[in-house]
């Protein structure tokens, strides 16, 4: 009998933790199970920077990060290595690249970072090293490190960095007004914020806006998400109605504050 119930109290203590823990999961390292260092909540499951984690992914647990999909989700991680270079690039990356770069848990400035990915090869030699031969992010990283040997760290800090669910959308589902050009869709809620705001939703109703912002700016807004930058270093434009995060319902009002010609 005591037996029996040691099993059931450890059966029943491991479920309460499982279902305590199902809702936060990707707030935490998957491997190490520590706090993101960066501390906004993600909606991926993804790992922390420190270096023996950096190591168990490369190692063990690729799969974790979605975006290490090379080669069926080619375009976007195209969008993240392009993101992040126009934030490096950029001469407010002391403010936009953000969260800072690592390499393999040390610290790297925009300019290094900056150099690393001007070595990177075309997406297309990405893609072909990722289907070639074993394939994979092992044979990407071959690639990589053969123009810089710290490419491979940026790659895996750009990936597990990123706290978003990006989906590159085809043509057909693409909007016609924006042209020929890439679409992505973008989560970024963590769930819970995702439940508060369904609820508010099925209170008040929902229609879709816009925001407009330059393209070094995305790089951490995939990471930390749209925040109110009133008043801060990092207010570019005006803010006529007070404080807040701007948005509209027409596209070409918001497009003209991405400042893309």
């Amino acid at each position: 009998k005591r037996r029996a119930a040691d099993v059931d109290g450890a059966v029943a203590a491991t479920l309460a933790y499982a279902r305590e823990r199902l809702s936060t999961l990707a707030d935490r390292c998957a491997i190490c199970d520590g706090k993101h260092a960066f501390g906004a909540a993600s909606l991926l499951p993804t790992v922390c920077s420190r270096p023996l984690c950096a190591f168990q992914l490369q190692t063990f647990g690729r799969m974790l990060v979605g975006a290490t999909c090379l080669a069926t989700r080619a375009e976007v991680l195209d969008f993240l290595v392009a993101t992040t270079t126009l934030a490096a690039r950029s001469d407010r990356a002391r403010d936009v690249l953000d969260p800072p770069c690592e390499l393999d848990g040390a610290p790297a400035d925009a300019a290094r970072a900056a150099k690393i990915l001007a070595a990177f090869p075309s997406f297309e030699a990405i893609v072909a090293a990722a289907r070639a031969g074993d394939g994979g992010l092992a044979a990407v990283e071959r690639t990589l490190a053969a123009r810089d040997a710290k490419a491979p760290a940026l790659l895996r800090w750009i990936l597990t960095s990123n706290r978003a669910h990006v989906v590159s959308l085809a043509p057909a589902q693409r909007l016609a007004k924006l042209g020929d050009c890439r679409q992505f869709v973008m989560l970024s809620a963590a769930p819970d914020k995702q439940e508060r705001f369904q609820a508010l939703r099925a209170r008040h109703g929902s229609r879709f806006a816009w925001h407009g912002s330059r393209p070094e700016n995305w790089h951490s807004i995939l990471r930390r998400g749209l925040r109110n930058a009133s008043g801060t270093k990092f207010q570019l434009n005006g803010a006529a109605h007070g404080a807040g995060i701007y948005l509209s319902t027409m596209l070409s009002y918001s497009e003209s504050y991405s400042q893309i010609q």
